[in-house]
């Protein structure tokens, strides 16, 4: 995965760090515990329990849906699984890269809605918080730079963040300090960034 085309100058210094280092990874940083476990639980004969053991309901075609995507898309579900408990806490930097990962991966959707989310513990909340922090836009901002590849241009178009919009809300001319304050003001916030999906 690409780093050279994310943009962190409108970052505070620790979090382009942090953001740099992690990107630098191949595979989640998780123990190989956690990691067997979730090797075990995404299988097809295994799921079901996983399911049961979190208290939710599977239906047969989610467990389905949910064990082919975990045993195609693994990597990415370890990912997620690593970011589940982070996009909220851990900062801007977990939540720019969980959102880069998404969108440099394979799998054919940006939003995975609830396809990893039995095994792997990544749903529609954890996204959706990546975007809801009071910084979406400086998320989205770092990711800009990375729509020259087809496929995220195609997961942007997912969005509805065409170039019209992101040109409107000041995305592509400037750099967060020479935003005008109306437009810092209605770029901000998760509203605005799902506004056009």
């Amino acid at each position: 995965m690409t780093r050279a085309s994310l943009n962190t100058q409108h970052l505070p210094a620790p979090a382009a760090a942090q953001l740099d280092q992690v990107a630098r990874l191949t595979r989640a940083p998780l123990s190989a515990s956690v990691r067997a476990r979730l090797r075990r639980d995404v299988a097809r004969d295994k799921i079901a329990a996983c399911a049961k053991r979190k208290s939710l309901d599977l239906d047969p075609h989610s467990l389905m849906a949910e064990a082919n995507t975990g045993a195609q898309h693994f990597e990415l579900g370890c990912w997620l699984h690593y970011y589940s408990r982070r996009v909220g806490d851990e900062g801007l930097w977990a939540r720019i890269d969980c959102m880069r990962r998404l969108l440099l991966s394979d799998y054919h959707q940006f939003n995975p809605r609830y396809d990893f989310f039995t095994v792997f513990d990544f749903g529609e909340r954890e996204f959706d918080a990546c975007f809801e922090m009071g910084d979406g836009s400086d998320v989205l901002r770092a990711l800009v730079g990375m729509r020259s590849s087809t496929l995220v241009a195609e997961k942007f178009a997912q969005m509805g963040w065409t170039e019209e919009y992101l040109q409107g809300r000041g995305y592509l001319d400037c750099t967060p300090a020479q935003l005008p304050a109306a437009t810092a003001a209605r770029v901000h916030g998760q509203a605005d960034l799902f506004a056009a999906a």
